[in-house]
């Protein structure tokens, strides 16, 4: 539902109580209570069950409530992104080899190096 047609509306109307997010949302005589994390599965007539978090945070202003920010997260898809996202930062198999030759090709180029300074050293002594 677009956040324009929950604009002022009830809880009770937006989470009627045989909703499935309702026990989730702790709706307690009309005021929702703080809840940090829940996970509820929603399913639609034309979509398959998802799992969706669910996390309640009320706003007040000193003693007197103000409303509440009701957030839904999609943990299919962040679960889906977060395997997507360990699979991108492993290493492959192209930079595996790379690091190999580096390290291979670093090792004569510290020693050449370290003779060419002590080369210099000996012909400054001259």
């Amino acid at each position: 539902m677009p956040a324009d047609q929950l604009l002022g509306r009830r809880a009770e109307d937006i989470f009627p109580p045989d909703h499935p997010v309702r026990d989730a949302v702790r709706l307690r005589d009309g005021e929702f209570e703080p809840v940090a994390a829940a996970e509820v599965v929603l399913t639609g007539p034309d979509s398959p069950a998802r799992r969706v978090g669910v996390s309640v945070q009320v706003i007040a202003e000193g003693k007197t409530r103000m409303g509440a920010l009701v957030t839904f997260t999609d943990l299919e898809s962040r679960e889906r992104i977060s395997t997507q996202l360990q699979v991108s930062e492993r290493p492959g198999p192209a930079w595996r080899i790379t690091a190999g030759v580096a390290h291979e090709v670093k090792n004569p180029l510290n020693s050449m190096r370290l003779w060419l300074e002590n080369l210099k050293m000996s012909c400054r002594k001259r």
